[in-house]
């Protein structure tokens, strides 16, 4: 029997930036009032994507971007939240260079007023509640999950099964060793532990990788992004790496992108497919990563090759929300 496919398609959306992830200042929205009416809807609809945009205090503040992104709900999109702590109140700095601070950095406090906030400024400029949420960096604390609860959200997509962060510091940026692959409820008190929560958690689709076939016990202390892991050879850190199934980026390789696909079709009655990137990926100078045309026509063409790939297996297309009814009304 094949199983049944579905894929949202999310995009974290944030104001313009540059080079290594700087802020364009002052703040600028050219890959969203220009590049969403013009070049990522037409393409969604040519592909028959439904886009679940995840909107930055920032852009939620612009009174052009709502009006652009409100348009794209007529076209069957969504819209939730994606929160990165500099742009809302309180403590904010909407000047800031980088959007480098994260969610679990926070005291849990401060990280609810600010996910309060959000929400919040959302509904004030959208007129009805978000369901959806994405941390900036994935950077969800152990209280995150149980504050969206609290705030009436149904779906978080935060969680990126056996991604390690170390950041420069040496503080752990995420943890998500161990994660599920497909959707669960998750506990109040541990992100990536199945629990009681009413919000649905739906991770991240990523590649199977050694740390799979590690025991749970060892997958609690298997620190892949450690720094040690940067002086094994390149071979064996490819095999370790954690890879996401997203069309943009520097490493992006298609045949890793088909691996992650056909992995979880061969393990499941009912797949659901997520893959994100940043509206400013695909924009020429708004990231590192288009950097010319011919950047964005790779990423297009990326994209287009792994939809026909889950075309192929019959997938359906939808947003987060619709997938988090899917997925209630299948395990009732």
């Amino acid at each position: 029997m094949k199983p049944k496919v579905y894929l949202a398609v999310t995009i974290d959306t944030e104001c313009d930036k540059g080079l290594k992830w700087k802020v364009q200042q002052p703040l600028k929205f050219k890959a969203i009032t220009e590049s969403v009416p013009h070049f990522f809807q037409p393409l969604f609809n040519k592909l028959g994507v439904k886009a679940t945009y995840l909107l930055s205090p920032e852009v939620i503040r612009d009174e052009k971007c709502v009006e652009v992104l409100t348009n794209t709900l007529k076209e069957g999109a969504e819209l939730g939240t994606h929160l990165h702590t500099e742009f809302i109140e309180p403590e904010i700095n909407l000047e800031a260079s980088f959007t480098k601070e994260r969610q679990n950095s926070l005291n849990p406090d401060l990280e609810f007023l600010k996910l309060k906030n959000l929400t919040d400024l959302f509904i004030s400029k959208f007129h009805f509640a978000p369901k959806s949420f994405r941390a900036g960096r994935f950077s969800i604390s152990n209280y995150t999950l149980g504050f969206l609860d609290k705030l009436g959200y149904e779906v978080d997509s935060s969680v990126v099964p056996n991604k390690y962060v170390i950041d420069s510091d040496g503080s752990i940026g995420h943890n998500f060793i161990g994660s599920p692959r497909q959707p669960y409820y998750p506990s109040e008190n541990d992100p990536i532990k199945p629990g009681n929560l009413n919000i649905l958690q739906i991770p991240v689709s990523t590649n199977f990788s050694i740390v799979d076939k590690l025991p749970a016990s060892l997958k609690k202390i298997w620190h892949l992004q450690n720094k040690w892991v940067y002086a094994i050879k390149y071979p064996i850190k490819k095999k370790l790496r954690t890879v996401l199934l997203r069309p943009t980026g520097s490493k992006i390789n298609l045949e890793e992108q088909f691996k992650i696909i056909e992995d979880y079709i061969s393990k499941g009655e009912s797949v659901y497919f997520v893959m994100m990137f940043h509206n400013v990926d695909f924009i020429p100078g708004c990231s590192p990563y288009a950097k010319t045309e011919a950047d964005q026509e790779k990423y297009v063409q990326n994209l287009t090759k792994i939809i026909e790939k889950i075309k192929s297996y019959n997938g359906e297309f939808v947003t987060l929300s619709e997938m988090t009814k899917i997925f209630k009304s299948e395990n009732k």
